[in-house]
């Protein structure tokens, strides 16, 4: 009996009643708020950022170690949802324009459809952590298994050798443009970026893959540090260009990595808090930049910090508030797996932001987008996916749950016992991060992508091995 339990992976733990207690009282309080409005949106907001750092310290105490992917994900949740608006509502006591600003995609937020924003995201948290509560995370203090690989090390260093110069001058010159141009652009087909380097698209790729491939060799620590300030760098300069989360993301990714394989999954409370504080300044710079104006008092940068925390709940209410746009389709939260399909069919301009794409399927942000205001969405502008927005307008969401849980617990499990899954799981990782401001699936098309990447490698591999034995 003791060793079927041992078998069994998915065991709950049943030391923790209270939890599921607590859990399901918060479900219910969510399902009445929405149906009968029983609380002001004060104390709405309060209830839903109590249960989101509740579902924090539950996954914490079951194992506090910065391999948890779990506390990662739940701790981007309340980031995402609740942090600008705990901040907003108890601290600085704002009204609701720092979820309510005005842009070209917001001519005004009702009380009701905030009030539903963070029922709804209070209601999903809980449900996902629900479900967490039956997924035991394995090995999460394990050593890992996997040895260092010198030759995906030396064909890694050798693409990146080649890319990463091309994809830095590659860099300031879209830099440049975008900030004449502005960051739109970047999304539109026929005002984007023409590169003076020929095939700078594809060495990009390559660049990007070939990180992935140096990070499955596992480097040696010194090694990782000189690629570790290469990367920030290059994401630093990606995320001026408009693209604000790339920055927060390989930072995240890149600190879980280093906690993972060099520091047995201990977490550094100094370095988390010098990223916090990091992430609010970036936050604030970013903003000011973006919004080219040439006097901001410090409100309108504490609004703009706000709603750069509470990106997820600012699109969330949006889309409810135009929730009459989207047609009866259940293929939303699906987009990010057919993607590869539809890109076969529509070719390139199911990309970009243009008239041709408005005739192809699209995913919530696009759809809403594009129907509150054409021609500035056509412009390059969007206000970007939420995950919560896809789970609660598809009937089969909770299939959607159990999809996600399933599909990161089976690789991060099986990380360290082979260089694939390793693979798999560190493309999964940057999802994880971004997945509650994004979708619920990552995109397969890069998934994909990556993979032949490797396939590619490690024929190179294979073809220098037999040539150095003859």
């Amino acid at each position: 009996m003791e060793n079927f339990q041992n078998k069994f992976e998915y065991n709950f733990d049943y030391n923790k009643y209270l939890y599921l207690l607590i859990n399901l009282l918060f479900i219910i309080f969510f399902i009445s708020n929405l149906n009968f409005f029983l609380v002001s949106n004060n104390f709405s907001v309060l209830i839903s950022s109590v249960s989101s750092l509740f579902s924090i310290y539950v996954v914490y105490k079951r194992d506090a170690n910065l391999r948890n992917w779990q506390l990662l994900f739940f701790s981007m949740f309340f980031i995402f949802y609740f942090l600008g608006g705990f901040l907003g509502k108890l601290l600085i006591d704002f009204n609701e324009s720092y979820v309510d600003l005005p842009t070209n995609f917001n001519k005004g937020i009702s009380l009701l459809s905030e009030f539903r924003a963070y029922n709804y995201s209070g209601l999903i948290c809980q449900l996902i952590l629900l479900f967490s509560l039956f997924f035991k995370n394995n090995h999460l203090t394990s050593y890992p298994i996997l040895k260092h690989d010198k030759s995906l090390y030396k064909i890694s260093v050798f693409f990146l050798s080649i890319t990463i110069p091309i994809v830095l001058i590659n860099s300031f010159f879209e830099l440049k443009y975008y900030l004449s141009q502005g960051f739109s652009f970047y999304y539109t087909q026929d005002d984007r970026f023409v590169s003076p380097i020929y095939f700078s698209a594809l060495f990009y790729n390559i660049y990007v893959f070939s990180c992935f491939v140096f990070l499955i060799s596992k480097p040696v620590e010194k090694k990782f540090n000189i690629f570790l300030f290469v990367y920030l760098l290059i994401s630093f300069l990606e995320s001026l260009k408009g693209t604000r989360s790339v920055i927060i993301i390989n930072i995240l990714f890149i600190f879980w990595y280093r906690a993972d394989m060099f520091d047995k999954g201990k977490i550094n409370f100094k370095a988390l808090s010098i990223s916090a504080c990091f992430f609010v300044i970036f936050l604030a710079f970013a903003g000011v930049l973006r919004q080219k104006v040439d006097v901001f008092n410090l409100s309108d940068i504490y609004n703009l910090i706000l709603k750069g925390l509470s990106t997820g709940q600012y699109q969330l209410a949006l889309y409810l508030e135009n929730s009459s746009f989207l047609e009866n389709s259940d293929l939303y939260i699906l987009y990010p797996i057919l993607f590869p399909i539809y890109y076969l069919i529509y070719g390139e301009g199911i990309v970009y932001q243009s008239l041709e794409r408005l005739s192809y399927p699209m995913d919530i942000n696009h759809t809403i987008s594009s129907k509150i205001n054409q021609d500035w969405y056509l412009s390059g502008a969007a206000n970007g996916n939420n995950f919560v927005m896809e789970l609660i307008y598809s009937w089969y969401s909770f299939f959607g749950i159990i999809i996600f849980f399933l599909l990161y617990s089976h690789f991060y499990r099986k990380r360290n016992t082979n260089k694939f899954f390793l693979l798999v799981w560190l493309i999964l990782l940057r999802q994880l991060i971004i997945s509650p401001r994004d979708s619920v699936f990552p995109n397969t098309w890069f998934i994909l992508k990556a993979i032949v990447f490797y396939f590619v490698v490690l024929l190179i591999r294979n073809f220098l091995v037999k040539k150095n034995k003859y």
